[in-house]
């Protein structure tokens, strides 16, 4: 009678470890999980329309001012940007790999005014319209305006389709250089 207890025990005991294992095993299959930054919200791509390559802090850099381009699009950190609403209805746009913000250099206000990356301010020449929204699919019709200057769009200087091609403002047209698509990144 001793060893039918001492059986019954331990398969009560196996079975409740191997459940253990599966319940384990299940959670880590279908479970998805966030990654670290999932708190602070999803980060995007900004790709250009007319050449389907992404907004990319030059060289990866973390300083201020450091150059904004366009580039092919990788799984990089300095092509992943968070826009993040204010309350009158203007974004700014974080870059992920620096923590700091797109920013019309000097306040520029002329056509080709540079667009670079620098400490967050929130001051106006950060400040961007998004008349349409963020619109997470891959319909181009978004326009990307500086609020500090009325008719301007971030815009891919030359309509220029190479790598390294520089973003600045320029006077809205509407163009291919200067409509936007904003897919989510993948992590």
């Amino acid at each position: 009678m001793q060893h039918s207890r001492t059986t019954a025990g331990n398969l009560r005991r196996w079975l409740a470890s191997l459940a253990a294992v599966l319940i384990t095993t299940a959670g880590l299959l279908f479970s998805t999980h966030a990654p670290a930054h999932a708190a602070d919200g999803p980060w995007f791509r900004f790709v250009v329309a007319h050449s389907e390559k992404c907004m990319d802090v030059a060289g990866g850099s973390t300083a201020h001012m450091a150059n904004v381009h366009q580039w092919q699009c990788l799984d990089v950190l300095s092509q992943h940007w968070q826009p993040r609403v204010l309350n009158d209805g203007s974004y700014y746009i974080v870059n992920r790999n620096s923590g700091k913000c797109l920013d019309v250099a000097w306040w520029g206000t002329h056509d080709g005014a540079n667009v670079i990356q620098a400490n967050c301010t929130h001051a106006d020449n950060q400040r961007w319209w998004i008349p349409s929204g963020i619109r997470t699919d891959w319909t181009p019709a978004q326009r990307i305006m500086p609020k500090h200057v009325s008719n301007k769009c971030l815009d891919v200087a030359w309509n220029d389709p190479a790598n390294g091609a520089n973003i600045v403002q320029s006077s809205c047209w509407g163009g291919p250089n200067q409509t936007w698509y904003v897919p989510w990144t993948s992590w």
